[in-house]
């Protein structure tokens, strides 16, 4: 069949001949054939090359120096090759390695595929375990036992029965009493009874109000004494009514400060741990009872006033640590002179530590009039809210002086404050704290317990601390002190999420101290203003907790900071039950080096220059990290005990002060803390009396 005409079939569609569509037809689809082709050989040609990035962690437990790598790079690398800093490699993605020493390795990955090569490069830390200890265990003990108040060979605080007066009856050599009624002012009167007040004799004040307009002073060795109830709990309140100046406190128990020391003699011959003779270059101006200082010249490897960066971009350094201005003294002893033999001080107790001839160690009178067996007992001591500077108790250069079973409220500056080379006083059985309604939780301010200044065998023991902005702070040259068996609840940094340390050593150079028993949040040994050397943990509960103000920032259970040496933490527990499932916020065992933000939650942190001088940031503080003794911590986390391997002993003793269980312990189990123990987080009687509202009666 012929056709003759196609015109019907191909007809106009909207007025565009159907030929033209068809021809279009085919040419739009050889364009996309094209253009798939062309796209096909570009992206062959000008594909995506790799981009190199991995992350790295410390496989637990942190030191055993194995790290496992991810690769972490863009764009589809097919080949790696990986350099781990000590000549070895590896061409796996996700190597793990085992490092043999620790150190700071430099780590390198290239990465490559078809379209390129890619290389990056991080420094990490590592911690190996080391085969033995460079230091021996024994060598970071003394003789705890000596801390505290001792009278005519007996250990405790003197029991003094003999009342002078009744403040509020009579004072005898004065036409003044005290109202004790909230609206007179008694400072006149209570003032005149200290100063009446035979030694060893006891001013007695029942219980009663009595509004305080600045300061009494005690500068010899009698009891201010208040009233309790049958719980124990001071109802003698004395209110103070007006602001004080920063280094002044409600109640102050002062000896004569030697500042600025110009009695100093060089150390001839008895330098070293263990001396009972120090030879001296000038005997004469030392006297019997007296409380001297031996020091020396800062030791390069164990001592600085460096700290970290501060905002300003410069390093901190303390210029107020030691008797010389800058700082070059630092490190220190302080002891009393029991006796004076020709050229030869004889200290009440044997040194501490080595002292080096090449440094030039000197002793120095801290305090030719110390105030001996002075106290403060059962009294409830407030600050009015208009209150906006000033302690409550100070002890300055004092020798075996006390506060017991007070409650201290509300002071701007610090509830209980120890100075100018105290030795082998007493602080316990108190509650410490500040009212949620209180303000300024600044830098310096509402500290618990602070101990500046060479003080030495002090013993701070079974205080309640609440809502501070730190609990116990040490700062200076204080060493043998005995921390124990306190309880701190909840820090306050203005009212921020930043967690301040509950325990804390802070300016050089604290060492030698035994923090025994407690319980708090955290702990931190820092380097802001310099270093520290030697510290004991034993037996603590840290358990990264805030439980009254809400915290999500620097909640680390244990910080040995950069330039914390031959430190020693045995036998404690970190962290809290069920807090894998509690948390939030992702948990670390331990971080080396610490990368991460503050918004975690950590049990270690060692090593942590913090912008120090010495070394990268992010590298740590090898020496730190080499030096430390971790031993038979239990921490939550895991839910296992971690021991050191080149430490055979297993068996922890019982207390590291203290010879039986005491009696304040009551019903208690103690030791109450360790992984020894069962529950491995026991109460101690400070934590009994603060969750039971009965802040000074101790467990049956």
């Amino acid at each position: 069949m012929k056709i003759k005409n196609l015109g019907p079939l191909l007809s106009n569609y909207s007025g565009i001949p159907l030929w033209n569509i068809l021809i279009f037809g085919c040419f739009f689809l050889v364009t996309i054939i094209i253009a798939q082709a062309i796209t096909f050989n570009v992206n062959s040609v000008f594909g995506k090359s790799p981009k190199a990035s991995f992350s790295w962690k410390v496989q637990s437990p942190a030191y055993n120096g194995i790290i496992s790598f991810v690769d972490q790079s863009k764009n589809e690398p097919t080949f790696w090759r990986w350099d781990f800093g000590d000549g070895q490699s590896s061409s796996e993605r996700n190597p793990v390695h085992s490092y043999k020493k620790s150190g700071v390795y430099k780590v390198s990955l290239i990465v490559s595929n078809q379209f390129g090569v890619s290389k990056t490069t991080k420094f990490i830390f590592v911690l190996v375990k080391q085969a033995r200890l460079t230091i021996f265990y024994n060598d970071r003990l003394i003789d705890w036992s000596r801390a505290g108040v001792w009278e005519s060979g007996k250990k405790g605080i003197p029991e003094r029965n003999q009342v002078f007066c009744n403040v509020r009856q009579n004072i005898p050599g004065s036409s003044l009493i005290a109202y004790g009624d909230g609206i007179h002012d008694d400072t006149a009167a209570l003032q005149a009874a200290i100063n009446l007040c035979p030694e060893n004799q006891v001013v007695y004040v029942p219980e009663g109000k009595y509004k305080i307009y600045g300061r009494l002073v005690i500068n010899k060795g009698i009891t201010l004494r208040g009233e309790i109830d049958a719980y124990k709990n001071p109802v003698t309140e004395i209110i103070q009514a007006i602001s004080l100046d920063s280094r002044q406190g409600t109640i102050e128990l002062n000896g004569q400060n030697s500042y600025p020391f110009s009695t100093i003699a060089d150390v001839i011959q008895g330098y070293n741990r263990g001396s009972n003779e120090i030879e001296v270059s000038q005997i004469s101006n030392f006297e019997v009872n007296e409380i001297v200082t031996m020091d020396e010249l800062n030791n390069s490897d164990l001592v600085s006033n460096l700290g970290r960066l501060g905002n300003s971009g410069d390093l901190n350094q303390c210029n107020y640590a030691g008797r010389i201005p800058g700082g070059t003294r630092a490190y220190g002893e302080t002891f009393l002179v029991k006796n004076i033999s020709g050229n030869k001080i004889i200290p009440n107790r044997p040194l501490y530590w080595n002292f080096q001839k090449e440094l030039q160690p000197q002793v120095y009178v801290h305090s030719s009039k110390p105030l001996y067996y002075a106290g403060v007992e059962n009294i409830h001591l407030r600050a009015v809210p208009s209150v906006s500077d000033g302690s409550g108790i100070v002890l300055d250069s004092c020798a075996y002086c006390w506060v017991e079973n007070c409650e201290i409220e509300s002071f701007p500056r610090r509830g209980i404050w120890l100075r100018s080379g105290c030795y082998g006083c007493e602080i316990r059985h108190n509650y410490i704290h500040n009212m949620p309604n209180d303000i300024n939780f600044l830098p310096d301010r509402r500290y618990g317990i602070f101990i500046l200044g060479n003080c030495s065998d002090n013993l701070i023991e079974d205080n309640i601390i609440y809502f501070v902005l730190s609990g116990i702070v040490l700062e200076v040259g204080n060493c043998g002190n005995v921390i124990a068996y306190n309880y701190i609840n909840t820090t306050c940094y203005n009212f921020t999420s930043w967690k301040t340390s509950d325990i804390l050593t802070h300016a050089p150079h604290n060492y030698m101290n035994l923090f025994e028993g407690n319980v708090a949040g955290v702990a931190e040994f820092d380097i802001y203003w310099g270093s520290s050397s030697h510290q004991m943990v034993f037996r603590n509960w840290f358990h990264t907790k805030n439980p009254d103000w809400p915290v999500n920032q620097n909640r680390i259970a244990l910080t040995i900071g950069g330039w914390n040496r031959y430190q020693s933490c045995i036998g404690n527990v970190l962290g809290y039950p069920g807090m894998t499932e509690a948390e939030t916020y992702q948990i670390f065992y331990e971080q080396i080096p610490f990368l991460t933000n503050y918004e975690t939650v950590h049990l270690w942190k060692v090593g942590f220059w913090s912008g120090a001088t010495g070394t990268a940031e992010s590298n740590g503080d090898k020496t730190t990290v080499d030096t430390i003794i971790r031993h038979g911590n239990y921490d939550f986390f895991r839910n296992q005990t971690e021991w050191n391997l080149s430490i055979e002993n297993k068996i922890l003793q019982f207390s590291l002060y203290l010879k039986t269980k005491p009696s304040w312990f009551g019903s208690l189990n103690w030791p109450a803390i360790g992984p020894d123990v069962s529950p491995v987080n026991g109460k101690i009687p400070a934590q009994w009396r603060f969750e039971n509202k009965l802040f000074f009666k101790n467990p049956d």
